[in-house]
């Protein structure tokens, strides 16, 4: 059971740029302990501009964040940094680090707590749970996209968040490494929100589903709710079809994009 007090509380939210253009417009939701969230919509609809609002790293222009009732601008660097962990879509480590490392910065904000074997069980236990122990004195140059991102979220944990902000981490992955990385995130236990492309993996992984369109929420609620033909259709311009699964007790979802084949005159000069 999930508790009626919401963790986290988006209200009224709204990011305008200097020129006057709005990327976020009158954005409200909240998000329970435990839950997880994904946030889809079209190519320049707010997504990745939202998510960076919820983790303190843009300052809304209307509206306001409050994690566990207190307003996001009220806790300071290191009460944000141990509540709320971001991973971006355009994380740049020093390659040169080895793995543990790496992780070990998740660190940081608690180890002024921390003794130096706590802080080495800790970065321990986080890179078992997310499978990458055999890493650990790799340099992060040579780990794959999938090694990489589960990396990124063992370091995380060491920030012992309550919530893991996560922008597109299935970018540039291959289908079996996109579902491990969603795997892991759904099985930690503690509230996430992520922003995707895939439509038929956000049905899959969330208990809710965000949909922004021209940088307003379309429709906020569970995923076989707002994930309907009409909506799709009018959101992405594609079909959207539902299936059930041939071996077990679940509905598959497809995308329908035509590709129109027609052949390509060139004129030459």
């Amino acid at each position: 059971m999930y508790s009626d007090i919401p963790l986290l509380k988006v209200s009224h939210l709204g990011y305008k740029t200097k020129q006057g253009e709005k990327l976020i417009d009158d954005i409200s939701f909240n998000l329970g302990k435990g839950e997880n969230l994904v946030i889809i919509g079209p190519n320049g609809s707010g997504k990745s501009t939202l998510l960076k609002m919820i983790a303190g790293i843009l300052t809304p222009t209307s509206g306001q964040v409050f994690y566990d009732k207190t307003p996001l601008h009220q806790l300071s660097l290191k009460q944000r940094a141990s509540k709320i962990a971001f991973i971006s879509q355009s994380e740049q480590p020093d390659s040169r680090l080895l793995v543990k490392e790496y992780v070990r910065l998740g660190c940081i904000p608690h180890e002024s707590n921390l003794s130096q074997q706590e802080i080495t069980d800790q970065v321990d236990r986080a890179m078992c749970l997310l499978g990458v122990s055999h890493l650990l004195n790799k340099t992060m140059l040579h780990l794959s996209g999938g090694e990489r991102q589960k990396v990124y979220i063992a370091r995380s944990l060491c920030q012992k968040p309550d919530i893991l902000l996560l922008d597109e981490p299935t970018n540039h992955l291959d289908p079996k490494a996109k579902g491990e990385v969603l795997s892991n995130i759904t099985s930690l236990g503690i509230s996430t929100i992520t922003v995707l492309h895939e439509l038929s993996l956000a049905a899959q992984m969330c208990d809710k589903l965000l949909l922004l369109d021209q940088a307003t929420a379309k429709a906020f609620g569970a995923p076989d709710k707002i994930l309907t033909q009409q909506q799709v259709t009018q959101v992405f311009g594609v079909g959207f079809h539902r299936f059930e699964h041939p071996q077990e007790s679940r509905e598959l979802v497809c995308l329908d994009i035509p590709l129109k084949k027609k052949p390509l005159v060139m004129e030459l000069q």
